[in-house]
């Protein structure tokens, strides 16, 4: 199995050398998923732990900052033989046809968005495990609590032998460990309390977004994963001329003077809002704290930006797609070609078919 944007992807990653493996939290258990395909484990309700970049066999760059409410699950796997149906175009076939992704899409991950239970509570709880910090907090409290304690058994007793010296080491860490701990616990307490709200707050935001979606009667799988294909062919294939300016509130590039990208997430909905077009139909505007990982030259870093995005529904039709061989018109010369196809064998044009029934605007 590949992921949904890796037929475009890849030729970036190709071009650098690179390859992504991510981690998967799924049922208290880590799984594994690589570009380069050295770990294709099954993923079913998962969410991102890290992401990791490869070159020439050597990690180059890292990302551990994900949202815990964006569920994966991938297509195909051990089910070759069970009826399996594509989230992004709708096309049905068993599990087998979707090896290397949906046969006519290209989607293999499956998007949902999930409360604030297992994913949420895993991210609370690691953002209230940081070493580094209680580290530097123990020895601070040892720094201040040891002389304090020598200071003062020296000062008052009348010999300062080896049982005094033990003693103020009793007496310094003693009281050391006390604050160390009461920090320890209070730290922990409003860190994940901190955490617990935030992820609370944009599940109720995303929840209010899904039912004014649902009272519209969009559903709810086919906008989000339409809104992930969407948003991927924009920052691995999309021509330049119909590339916006990048920056604060415009459409998300491919490339530009910041580099190539090579990866994307989205981390955050900070946004929603729903308002009737000119034709009547709903526009759908999303506001995303997104960070792409970019290449320039040989150098790899990561940029996140608000970005504002506008969905409608597609004018044009989408196909009604059958389990089996589809047909559509070849765009060139008109002919009946499958379109699984990479080129219509008539007059040779490339068949590039993309089933959208959401698209995103460019007049951002």
């Amino acid at each position: 199995m590949i992921f949904v944007s890796e037929k475009e992807q890849s030729k970036v990653l190709k071009k650098y050398g690179l390859c992504v493996q991510t981690d998967f939290w799924e049922n208290h258990r880590t799984r594994i998923r690589s570009t380069d395909h050295s770990h294709d484990d099954d993923v079913r309700d998962g969410i991102i732990l890290q992401k990791k970049y490869f070159r020439n066999g050597e990690v180059i760059h890292k990302e551990k900052d994900f949202s815990p409410l964006i569920k994966y699950t991938y297509l195909g796997g051990s089910a070759a033989s069970q009826p399996c149906t594509c989230p992004n175009c709708g096309y049905e076939g068993k599990g087998e046809a979707f090896s290397d992704g949906c046969p006519y899409c290209g989607a293999s991950y499956n998007i949902e968005y999930a409360d604030r239970k297992e994913g949420g509570q895993y991210f609370a709880d690691k953002e209230s495990k940081n070493s580094g910090l209680y580290a530097v907090v123990l020895l601070l409290c040892l720094a201040v609590c040891l002389p304090v304690s020598f200071y003062i058994v020296r000062t008052t007793g009348r010999t300062f032998l080896f049982f005094d010296k033990l003693k103020a080491v009793v007496f310094g860490v003693t009281p050391a460990l006390l604050i160390f701990y009461l920090f320890f616990v209070t730290h922990a307490f409003v860190i994940s309390r901190l955490a617990q709200k935030k992820y609370e707050k944009q599940t109720k935001l995303i929840r209010n977004f899904e039912k004014d979606l649902l009272e519209l009667e969009i559903p709810l799988s086919t906008f989000y994963n339409n809104l992930h294909s969407e948003l991927n062919y924009r920052l691995y294939s999309c021509s330049d001329k119909n590339r916006e300016q990048d920056g604060e509130g415009t459409d998300p590039k491919g490339s530009g003077k910041d580099g190539d990208v090579v990866d994307a997430d989205i981390l955050e909905y900070t946004d929603f809002q729903i308002t009737e077009g000119e034709d009547g139909k709903p526009d759908i505007l999303l506001a995303v704290r997104l960070r792409r990982i970019l290449m320039t030259g040989n150098r790899i870093h990561a940029r996140e930006n608000q970005f504002r995005i506008r969905m409608r529904e597609n004018t044009v039709k989408p196909d009604e797609l059958h389990p089996g061989v589809n047909i559509i018109h070849c765009r060139g010369c008109g002919a009946p070609v499958d379109v699984t196809k990479k080129s219509c064998e008539y007059c040779g044009q490339r068949i590039n078919y993309r089933q959208r029934l959401y698209i995103m605007s460019a007049d951002i």
